[in-house]
């Protein structure tokens, strides 16, 4: 069943939806969306490892006896604190649309450079590109933020930046008439981030809560859940702020 909650805001006209779903990627909620969400890295060059640790730290090369079917490197091996990159959004769309990506970032100016990496999306930031073929069947556009790992003393407001930030993202290009009014996305920072589900929720929704950047036009953040527990976290939050959020009728 969806849950929906429009926010009781003359500064805002949004609606969050709740879905449980297996994989926002490949299994969206019914219909076409404007766009879809990708956590990412800053190089927006997608997942290279096959598996990583929950909450980093990611290693910056690839281990050179590593393959793509490897079940350890670097020491590791593969456990409850690991996640395979299918497990992730950003790992599906790498599956799904790795090649065609890659061209569509490489017109994205580079913001910095570290040790010789290109940065082309900052923590806390978005930026957005088409959606390319298989994904456009579902989605018009990507709009990619990068989240921070949860050993980052600052990452709780990172967090509250990157749905600002995707927000502004979308209520721009809508001003622009490209259309971007509902995007679907993950709990973010909650996946590979590592952050636990409590602070992941109290983050969005104190950014959402407090978002006042528009008011002309509606936009709808459609929000998957793989595990319906933390989707039911997530909706006792949401009622648990009745002055800020109206739970609308199925």
């Amino acid at each position: 069943m969806i849950k929906s909650f429009r926010k009781l805001s003359s500064s805002a006209n949004l609606v969050l939806e709740l879905h449980h779903t297996k994989c926002i990627v490949t299994n969206p909620p019914s219909g076409m969306h404007s766009a879809l969400c990708v956590p990412a890295n800053n190089q927006l060059c997608g997942t290279a490892l096959p598996y990583f640790p929950i909450g980093g730290p990611v290693p910056r090369d690839i281990p050179s006896e590593l393959s793509k079917g490897s079940n350890t490197w670097g020491g590791m091996d593969v456990g409850s604190n690991h996640m395979y990159a299918s497990q992730t959004v950003d790992g599906m769309v790498t599956s799904l649309v790795g090649k065609e990506l890659k061209e569509v970032v490489s017109s994205l100016p580079v913001l910095e450079v570290h040790d010789g990496i290109e940065y082309k999306c900052l923590e806390g930031s978005s930026v957005v590109t088409s959606a390319p073929y298989p994904l456009s069947s579902n989605y018009e556009f990507l709009i990619h933020t990068v989240p921070p790992f949860k050993s980052d003393s600052n990452a709780y407001i990172k967090l509250m930046s990157c749905y600002t930030s995707i927000l502004d993202t979308a209520c721009k290009n809508t001003k622009d008439l490209k259309g971007i009014r509902s995007l679907v996305l993950p709990l973010l920072g909650n996946g590979a981030r590592g952050i636990p589900s409590h602070e992941a929720i109290d983050a969005a929704l104190e950014s959402l809560s407090t978002y006042s950047h528009f008011s002309d036009v509606s936009v709808t953040l459609r929000f998957g859940f793989i595990n319906p527990s933390v989707m039911e976290m997530f909706e006792s939050q949401l009622r648990s702020k009745p002055c800020t959020w109206l739970e609308l009728s199925a």
